[in-house]
Order: C-alpha cells, then sequence, then structure tokens
C-alpha cells in the first residue's frame, strides 16, 4: 500500500494493527513518498499487478495511463461526493464541529471532504435546530 503523503501515519498504524492480528510478514507491505516518484514506480513496476487508487480525477488518469499499458487490474474512485449523515441521537454541537472541519479542513482540497450533508428529519424538529447550529458554525 502507498498512502497519501498527506496522512502517512494512518497506514503504518493500519499495519502494525494487522501484524498485531497476527498478519504474517509481507502480506501488507507500506511504501511512503510522493505519489509522482513513488507512487508512479509503483504503478508501472512488473511485479505489480494490480492497482487501487483514490483521489482526484487527474491522478486517476495518470495512474491509469501507467497501469493500462501492462493491462493491469484497476480500480479507480476519483472525486467522489464524501455525504455527512447526522442522525437525530447525535450530539448536534460535536457533530457540527466534526462536520464543519471535514469541510473546510486543508481547504476541501482532501479526498475525505464532507461536501453534502444529509440530515434526519425526525419530524420532532432536530432538521431544523440542527440547521441552526450548523449556520451559527
Amino acid at each position: 500500500a502507498k498512502p497519501s503523503e498527506i496522512t502517512p501515519r494512518s497506514a503504518l498504524l493500519l499495519a502494525k494493527a494487522l501484524q498485531e492480528a497476527g498478519l504474517p510478514d509481507g502480506v501488507f507491505n507500506i511504501v511512503q513518498g510522493y505519489g509522482a516518484a513513488c507512487g508512479s514506480s509503483l504503478v508501472s513496476h512488473p511485479d505489480v499487478s494490480a492497482v487501487s487508487f483514490t483521489g482526484g480525477t487527474a491522478t486517476g488518469a495518470q495512474v491509469a495511463a501507467l497501469a493500462a499499458p501492462q493491462f493491469k487490474k484497476l480500480s479507480l474512485e476519483l472525486g467522489g461526493k464524501n455525504p455527512c449523515v447526522v442522525f437525530a441521537d447525535c450530539d448536534i454541537e460535536a457533530t457540527v464541529r466534526g462536520i464543519v472541519r471535514s469541510s473546510f479542513l486543508n481547504s476541501g482540497q482532501i479526498c475525505l471532504c464532507g461536501s453534502r450533508i444529509l440530515v434526519e428529519d425526525d419530524g420532532k424538529g432536530f432538521y431544523d435546530r440542527f440547521l441552526s447550529a450548523f449556520a451559527a458554525a
């Protein structure tokens, strides 16, 4: 796995958890580095038979172009719209803080940026309370 250079530690923590769970060495490997150098080397390497990429469409096009000549198995998740789903039993203040942070962290230039908010309408005014709290944030 080659994680985003923005979040390298999360993949290392996953690798550590897998190792502690008993996954044999060599089954899950981490390669850290920038996409242009490290990622393109991995995608174009003849020993890599499958590639899964999550990110922007421009980079996805580059990944596909590198994988295509070798007919590699390829999975691309590009430019998705990540919904924030809010249920009536949530802590409204904590949820609003989390959604605002996820929507505007890194100016929205991150693949897990919350770009839609789906709010439960429980018929008891939760939607309106949430909307007021969000607008005030």
